[in-house]
């Protein structure tokens, strides 16, 4: 009912409980329900005046859920997905059929050009083409025979040659093998079996690279705020959020209010205007369980994705195949093998007559255009992806100069407020210290700026005109001094759960 009777309001309007109440005829209690409601589905932000009054606020309108981005970046989405979805189909189909079909006819070609084949021209096209194959095989036979560093498995005992580096908890199994008639001890990975690919699937990641890392639910993200909840007296503030799920402002604030409504959470705002969240309900306990504050989100690291996500010896297995069918359909271009002269080839296979070779019948589609298009397309791909690489590594390394930001405003906000003294912003050299320790070189201005504005920060005027750089982050530091207070307040009977009067066994 209040969403519709809030219909219409302009981008970025704001509205106090009184005024949602008027426009729908609800109670202001219900009004109060309501608007927490709707924030949490569509973005809606909370502020407070001086005055205490509490101001809601929806950037976005009434139209974007919280879980979805705007509509031009879910439409661009849905595309990417269209497209990605068809050209994996495509891969797939590729893998199946063409690279693996056309090597096993390009085999039958050289062989039929070197075998039935009477005339000279066609003897002399054999023998390129038996060049060739002899060249591949033996590549092929060299690189992946047993004692080859590029081998996954040793024929001689089955043991895995891993090819990459350990990778820290995986368990490691010994085995007893023969090895050239001596008993060896030999080590492997436990999960070894279960990390094993499909063919098109490594296909699949040399040429779109490895699926993405699917974003943290909403459900695991409230369930870590909920066990910083308990551990911090009932009492959070909008900097707890951000610190345990990483999300920006814009997403935290309407979490906070799916959290108000879940666990019956109520909204403080002091003197100063600091808005806190008390969760009374939540400090409950029976006194088996330790409340335990979730690590920082700014612990988990961001890693750019690699290139493909292949082991090397995979990597080269597309490869060699691909530039195999690359090779063959350039010989089969340069010797004109149309569909019509292969059939003309295999119908005089046995023929002890000399048959002349058809006359040109134009570019070979089949057999040379096609695969030599698709196959460069394939390698193309993985080509464009190398190059945008390093792009990607810078961008993950600015989202973890964010999170060291972050991490420096909240370090530097709440060890001020252990000392018990007033949190005054923070140095603008510690926020550089912090980006270059992410990044590895210190950030421009605008860079620094834009990450601080991020966090509701500006440049602090006097300490700017005394030549000092600081950047003030009021309404958080008002959240902070306000949680600092409350939660020495807290009192431990709300923990309580009384006595039991009553137990069924």
């Amino acid at each position: 009912m209040l969403e519709v009777a809030l219909q219409g309001l302009p981008a970025r309007a704001q509205l106090t409980v009184a005024d949602a109440a008027a426009r729908s005829g609800l109670s202001l209690d219900d009004a109060e329900r309501g608007l927490h409601q709707l924030s949490t589905q569509f973005r809606g932000t909370l502020s407070a005046t001086d005055q205490g009054e509490l101001l809601f606020r929806f950037p976005y309108g009434l139209s974007l859920p919280l879980t979805k981005k705007p509509w031009f970046l879910r439409a661009v989405d849905r595309v990417k997905r269209v497209v990605v979805g068809v050209g994996k189909f495509v891969v797939r189909a590729w893998v199946s059929i063409v690279m693996v079909g056309y090597a096993v006819v390009f085999v039958a070609l050289a062989l039929a050009l070197m075998f039935g084949g009477k005339s000279d021209s066609d003897r002399g096209a054999g023998n390129a083409l038996g060049v060739v194959l002899r060249v591949l095989f033996e590549a092929l036979y060299w690189t992946f025979h047993p004692f080859s560093p590029m081998a996954r498995r040793n024929v001689w005992d089955g043991s895995i040659y891993d090819e990459r580096r350990p990778q820290r908890g995986r368990g490691q199994r010994s085995r007893q093998v023969r090895r050239f008639g001596q008993m060896v001890t030999i080590q492997e990975d436990d999960d070894v079996d279960a990390e094993e690919v499909p063919f098109y699937e490594k296909v699949n990641r040399f040429v779109f690279g490895p699926e993405a890392d699917p974003p943290m639910p909403i459900e695991v993200h409230k369930k870590r705020l909920v066990a910083q909840i308990r551990a911090k007296q009932g009492r959070i503030g909008l900097l707890d959020v951000m610190r345990v799920t990483g999300l920006p402002r814009e997403e935290a604030d309407p979490l906070i209010a799916r959290l108000l409504l879940d666990f019956e959470g109520e909204v403080d705002v002091d003197d100063n205007g600091a808005i806190t969240y008390r969760f009374e309900k939540l400090r409950k306990t029976a006194g088996d369980t330790a409340a335990t504050a979730p690590p920082p989100s700014w612990d988990r690291k961001k890693v750019a994705p690699p290139v493909t996500g292949n082991a090397v010896g995979a990597n080269f297995l597309v490869g060699a195949v691909n530039a195999f069918n690359v090779v063959m359909a350039t010989v089969a271009l340069s010797l004109n093998m149309t569909v019509e002269r292969l059939v003309h080839l295999f119908q005089h296979w046995n023929s002890v007559i000399p048959v002349e070779p058809l006359p040109y019948g134009g570019v070979p589609v089949v057999l040379g255009l096609v695969p030599l298009v698709f196959s460069l397309v394939l390698f193309a791909l993985p080509a464009l992806r190398m190059l945008r690489h390093g792009q990607k590594e810078r961008a993950v390394a600015d989202d973890n100069a964010r999170a060291e930001v972050l991490k420096t405003v909240f370090q530097t906000m709440t060890d001020a407020a252990a000392r018990g003294e007033a949190v005054a912003g923070v140095r603008e050299d510690r926020l550089k210290q912090a980006w270059r320790k992410a990044t590895g070189k210190a950030p421009d201005d605008q860079e620094l700026i834009a990450a601080v504005v991020a966090l509701g920060g500006d440049v602090d005027m006097d300490a700017m005109a005394e030549g000092r750089g600081l950047y003030r982050f009021r309404d958080l530091e008002a959240e902070v001094n306000s949680l600092q207070a409350d939660r020495a307040a807290a009192s431990v009977a709300e923990e309580a759960v009384g006595e039991v009067v009553y137990r069924a066994e």
